[in-house]
């Protein structure tokens, strides 16, 4: 019997795989690219902003529970429903969601900010500019903190990089020669390139 190979990094990966069998579809996890933490802004930096942005719900898992309990007060503005619903998991309270691309976030973002001056100004007859900690990749397809809303300001932390894996698994290496891996399943060009030099690494294609 062959098998589709999810090439996707973790967690998605397994949990695509889970996905597939669930609906009959014979699949391994093969995860090419790998996360690997860089740097977290102090939690004193964290609670001076006004809010947090999440572009992605794998940086969630390298929060540590202690940092979580000292931000969860704080409105968290995510980018999809799934990384939302993450947040959400690791006790976040006050989450606020776009419809999955860096665009909608930015909209969300202007919305919001444009209803916290008009309070603030009812408040205090001034304005001040809002601040925002971005907690994210290295690799991002649009860099939001160079297209702030007006009335406020995003500040970019990268916290960690996806590196390519450095080798196969001799089972996966086994099952490629022999023909039982017949398909893959990426959704990102650099994915499949990082499995396209892996191929080329153990001699396979």
């Amino acid at each position: 019997m062959t098998k589709l190979a999810v090439l996707r990094p973790e967690p998605d990966c397994h949990s695509d795989v889970e996905l597939l069998t669930d609906i009959g579809i014979p699949s391994c996890a093969l995860p090419c690219l790998e996360a690997k933490r860089l740097f977290f802004p102090e939690i004193d930096e964290l609670n001076a902003s006004d809010g947090i942005i999440l572009t992605s719900k794998r940086i969630l898992a390298m929060l540590d529970p202690d940092m979580v309990t000292h931000l969860t007060h704080l409105p968290v503005f995510c980018v999809g429903k799934a990384t939302a619903d993450a947040a959400r998991q690791r006790g976040f309270i006050h989450i606020h969601f776009a419809s999955g691309t860096a665009q909608s976030l930015l909209g969300l973002l202007r919305v919001w900010c444009s209803s916290q001056e008009l309070s603030h100004q009812k408040e205090t007859r001034q304005s001040r500019k809002l601040s925002f900690s971005w907690l994210g990749g290295q690799d991002v397809q649009l860099d939001i903190s160079a297209h702030s809303p007006g009335g406020c300001r995003i500040i970019r932390n990268i916290c960690y990089e996806m590196i390519p894996r450095s080798s196969l698994p001799s089972a996966i290496i086994e099952e490629l020669v022999a023909g039982k891996i017949t398909a893959v399943m990426s959704l990102s060009a650099r994915t499949l390139g990082a499995f396209v030099q892996l191929l080329i690494k153990h001699d396979i294609w």
